[in-house]
């Protein structure tokens, strides 16, 4: 008995251990707004607000934390590489109003301005963005929308909204991961941005508004984030082929290409 009790007991203790249970997914972090609770990651804003109600003050306000990494109104701000285009003002200027609000100067590798005087049709977005992409920005700022393709007419043309929105989705696929696009547009008394609608071309909207001569900012409608990013294929390079190889002939090189 004590000899099949000791058999039984190796069989017991060969047998093989139970495979651990598999690991559970873990969903990764989600990206940190780039301010607080304000303007969130992955996501197309829209601040408007009638004319003179401050909203490239504002806009300077938030670009020059940005890019400084500096807390904005008691927000804390992830520092991140800013783009501002502006539709109506030169470069110098825009960059006066950020530096103003940094009070200090903004380094070059965190802040490019550009001139936002850009075609909503032909190859012209195209071009933009690509320069934009590879300057690897976390904040693309886009103001005075209703100068934005002036020449091909405006607000009032009929397919104005459709461009923008195409447009704020390039700036937007050009941006680094958790990175947004804020556009600033005019709004009448009731909060109406001017010109046609731009629908599912933003996820958040925010009207500035002036309440005893201070800036009163409030979010109006729903907040969609997390907005996939449309992905460029890189194009394969386009290599030359070879011209065909020589030979020696009567001690001489001749045809093709040498191999030395």
């Amino acid at each position: 008995m004590a000899e099949l009790s000791l058999g039984r007991c190796a069989e017991r203790q060969a047998k093989p251990p139970a495979a651990p249970p598999a690991p559970v997914p873990v969903e990764p972090p989600a990206p940190a707004a780039v301010i607080a609770d304000t303007v969130p990651a992955d996501a197309i804003c829209l601040l408007v607000g009638l004319p003179a109600s401050g909203r490239s003050s504002l806009l300077a306000e938030w670009v020059s934390a940005v890019a400084t990494g500096t807390e904005w109104n008691g927000h804390p701000v992830e520092r991140r590489r800013v783009v501002y285009l502006d539709a109506a003002r030169e470069q110098r200027n825009v960059a006066d109003t950020i530096e103003a609000a940094a009070g200090t100067e903004v380094p070059t590798d965190w802040l490019r301005v550009l001139p936002g005087r850009v075609s909503l049709a032909g190859d012209d977005l195209g071009r933009w963005c690509e320069t934009i992409r590879a300057f690897g920005p976390g904040l693309v700022v886009l103001d005075e929308l209703g100068d934005l393709g002036r020449p091909s007419g405006g607000i009032d043309h009929p397919t104005w909204a459709a461009a923008v929105s195409t447009f704020a989705q390039g700036l937007y696929d050009a941006t680094a991961p958790g990175g947004a696009v804020v556009l600033a547009h005019d709004c009448d008394v009731r909060g109406k941005p001017a010109g046609a609608p731009l629908g599912d071309g933003v996820d958040v909207v925010f009207r500035l508004d002036r309440v005893g001569g201070r800036h009163s900012l409030r979010t109006v409608g729903p907040v969609r984030t997390a907005r996939h990013r449309t992905v460029v294929p890189t194009p394969a390079p386009e290599l030359e082929p070879m011209p065909p190889r020589g030979n020696w002939v009567a001690g001489q090189w001749a045809g093709g290409y040498s191999p030395v």
